[in-house]
């Protein structure tokens, strides 16, 4: 096996592949298997880190407003106790599809 500094090139090409998967779970399908009363984790391991977050306090409603951006398309996600209360979905060429969470 071909090996660089002593390890085997395969330590190096793994990780790489686990970046190129990452990257790809800003999706439509994916944004579309949110659903209301998901824990914050559920999200994250459906779209991946989050690009901001910020707290949020609104009519006596206090949570965190997450956001996703990626090559034109925009996901926001109000958590309320950690949970998903409402979600946006914005594709740069398209109008804003907010809705409550199903």
């Amino acid at each position: 096996m071909p090996t660089l500094t002593g390890r085997p090139i395969s330590h190096l090409v793994i990780p790489g592949l686990a970046l190129l998967s990452w990257g790809n779970k800003l999706t439509k399908e994916n944004y579309d298997k949110i659903q209301e009363g998901m824990s914050q984790p559920e999200v994250y391991n459906l779209l991946g880190r989050p690009t901001q977050k910020a707290a949020y306090s609104l009519n006596g409603l206090s949570g965190t407003q997450t956001l996703w951006k990626k090559s034109g398309k925009t996901v926001t996600i109000l958590f309320t106790d950690n949970q998903v209360r409402t979600k946006t979905y914005i594709q740069d060429d398209e109008q804003p599809s907010a809705q409550p969470a199903k």
